[in-house]
């Protein structure tokens, strides 16, 4: 059964996808300016 509870909820699930989505940005946006300075963005 999936049944929304306060630690399985849309809630928690979406602020670790948003989080994550915003680690691998920063990581990328560290990456290329570590790797080219060409890059700016």
């Amino acid at each position: 059964m999936l049944l929304p509870d306060p630690y399985r909820g849309f809630g928690v699930d979406e602020e670790l996808l948003v989080l994550n989505r915003m680690m691998l940005i920063a990581l990328t946006k560290l990456s290329f300016a570590s790797n080219s300075n060409a890059i700016g963005i």
